[in-house]
C-alpha cells in the first residue's frame, strides 16, 4: 500500500477536483494545505499506535491520544486506508448512554504497522 501524497489547491478549483487534496483519502472533507495534512497524518500515526498497543480503546482515550476532536473521523481514515477497525458499543452510566470503543481487527495488525512505517517515513 502506498499512500498518495497531499498537493496544493489550484486557485478557483472546487474540492475533489483534479489538483486538490483530500488529505489521507478523505480524512478532510475539504481542500487542505500541507500543514493540515501533517497534522492530520500525526493524528492518524497516534491513533494507530494507541489500537496497536491497547486491545480496547474508548473513543474518548483515542481523541485524547491523538489530539483530535473527532475519532470517528480517524477510524474512517484509517478503514479508507485499508486498516480493519471494529466499533463496538459499550454501555455506560447504568445503560442510560453508549460509547464506542476501537479495536483492530486480528488480520489489520501488519497493515497498520505497513502504513506506520510509511507514513514516518514520510512525515518523519
Amino acid at each position: 500500500m502506498r499512500l498518495k501524497s497531499p498537493t496544493a489547491m489550484k486557485k478557483g478549483a472546487r474540492p475533489g477536483a483534479p489538483g486538490t487534496t483530500k488529505a489521507y483519502s478523505g480524512y478532510f472533507t475539504h481542500p487542505v494545505s500541507t500543514i493540515q495534512a501533517r497534522h492530520a497524518a500525526s493524528q492518524l500515526m497516534r491513533a494507530l499506535i494507541q489500537l496497536l498497543t491497547v486491545d480496547h480503546t474508548p473513543r474518548e482515550v483515542m481523541d485524547t491520544v491523538s489530539g483530535a476532536s473527532n475519532g470517528p473521523a480517524l477510524v474512517h481514515a484509517a478503514r479508507k486506508l485499508g486498516i480493519g477497525i471494529v466499533t463496538e458499543r459499550e454501555s455506560v452510566f447504568g445503560g442510560a448512554t453508549n460509547r464506542g470503543v476501537y479495536s483492530l481487527e486480528p488480520g489489520s495488525r501488519a497493515a497498520a504497522l505497513q502504513l506506520l512505517r510509511q507514513m514516518e517515513a514520510r512525515h518523519g
